[in-house]
């Protein structure tokens, strides 16, 4: 493409302030995802700070091919893939407005979000999980392992219900 401009003059380029970051690779279980690493930093002060730290004594960059993967230990793989929808949506979902996670998928971008103190995309994980039935027990549990106030409160019984299950 050519500058429109006068001819013989260049103009000097700016610089986009927006930072892509490169890819990154993730080892979860036995599967390897290469995604880009700008959302992780974005959302993210964990994966931020994990970024910027300097390569090890090898010379290797964690995460920097498949050979040396960001590994992480004790996680699904299904819950990462499902976090992975949300950071990067297609974009026929986002124009459709088609974009939908199961029951199990959401709860998974909640694990994942909370671990992370991915902090927006955690409170999104909460509204939709918040859309969904879930039966009391299940408020109950999560509510713990993701400290929900809210779900906590409303999956235990009221005394006077209490009392009604006692009796039975």
């Amino acid at each position: 493409m050519s500058n429109a401009n006068a001819p013989g003059t260049t103009a000097t380029p700016t610089v986009s302030r927006r930072k892509w970051g490169g890819m990154v690779f993730f080892k979860v279980e036995e599967i390897i995802f290469e995604v880009p690493r700008y959302r992780f930093s974005e959302s993210s002060e964990v994966f931020e700070t994990m970024f910027n730290l300097p390569p090890g004594s090898e010379g290797n960059l964690e995460g920097q091919d498949e050979e040396h993967p960001v590994v992480l230990e004790g996680y699904e793989a299904a819950h990462f893939d499902a976090l992975l929808k949300v950071l990067y949506p297609t974009p026929h979902d986002l124009i459709s407005g088609t974009f939908k996670l199961e029951k199990e998928e959401w709860i998974g971008v909640l694990n994942l979000s909370t671990r992370w103190n991915m902090k927006q995309i955690r409170k999104h994980a909460i509204d939709e999980l918040s859309k969904i039935s879930l039966d009391p027990v299940e408020k109950v549990v999560l509510a713990r392992e993701h400290k929900v106030a809210k779900w906590f409160r409303d999956g235990v019984p009221d005394p006077p219900e209490i009392d009604k299950f006692a009796m039975q």
